[in-house]
């Protein structure tokens, strides 16, 4: 008896399933095996002001100087403050074929759900604030999404709550605010990058933290962010790897040769406010 055609289409799809269940199929990815530290960030201000001021933020920013900040600051002004706590590795950019810092784990963002009279929320605003025009509340939600969900496996971490207040009891462990002072690194001077990266090393019992620096069009660089790396356990600091981000080289790495500007935290201008 002939096969049809439509028989023989059956047992060519037949076949060709067989075929595929003999290929090896790649585990689910699970966040926990792509990220081996995490790394605390912190912002200093007024670095972070002059790049919401320059239209471009991976571009050479310009220092526009005046005698107050376009941004909300902190009251104190030698306060650093908390970009976010993330799950990392030694790879710049995380794909679910290779491993590398973990970007974006959930597909569906989560809407914020912490209570904004809550002490964790007046924690948040004083600490984690944003430069730019938009709220608060939507650098958190960004930085929850992006990184508090790559860790929701983790019982000390598996919700908003969780989440940013172990990042504010991490900020107020290794917060460098008073440290600096303390050794008379300065906002308004300039240092040598190896005399800065010293003193931070101190502060850190050894570990080397990675400091990142923004460039200027005349060339100078100023002290952006303080990046501190914590074991997996979030027990010990560890030394830092330095990365190169070669699309955006003026927003990284502080060349060695040549000191670094720590710019004085100013005053708000008209029209924005202190955070205390």
């Amino acid at each position: 008896m002939l096969q049809s055609d439509k028989d023989m289409d059956f047992e060519k799809d037949i076949s060709k399933e067989a075929e595929m269940d003999t290929v090896p199929k790649k585990p689910p990815i699970e966040p926990e095996t792509f990220y081996d530290y995490f790394m605390l960030t912190l912002n200093w201000p007024q670095t972070n002001c002059y790049l919401y001021q320059n239209k471009k933020l991976h571009q050479r920013i310009r220092a526009i100087e005046k005698n107050c900040s376009e941004c909300n600051m902190p009251l104190d002004r030698y306060k650093w403050t908390i970009h976010g706590l993330w799950p990392s590795n030694n790879k710049l950019i995380w794909t679910p074929e290779a491993e590398g810092k973990i970007l974006n784990c959930k597909k569906k963002r989560d809407a914020f759900n912490i209570n904004a009279d809550s002490p964790l929320a007046n924690n948040l605003n004083t600490h984690l604030i944003t430069f730019g025009r938009s709220e608060n509340i939507a650098l958190h939600l960004h930085e929850w999404n992006k990184h508090g969900t790559c860790v929701k496996d983790r019982e000390d971490m598996n919700s908003q709550e969780k989440y940013f207040e172990k990042t504010i009891e991490l900020f107020k462990k290794y917060d460098p605010s008073q440290y600096l002072k303390d050794t008379e690194i300065m906002p308004g001077q300039s240092y040598e990058f190896k005399k800065l990266r010293n003193v931070l090393k101190e502060f850190l019992h050894g570990a080397v933290p990675n400091i990142t620096c923004v460039e200027t069009v005349e060339g100078d660089q100023y002290l952006h962010e303080i990046r501190i790396c914590l074991d997996k356990e979030l027990l010990e600091p560890i030394n830092c790897e330095t990365p190169v981000n070669p699309a955006a080289p003026t927003l990284g790495v502080c060349d060695e040769k040549y000191h670094v500007i720590y710019p004085e935290n100013k005053k708000p201008c008209p029209g924005r406010r202190s955070i205390s």
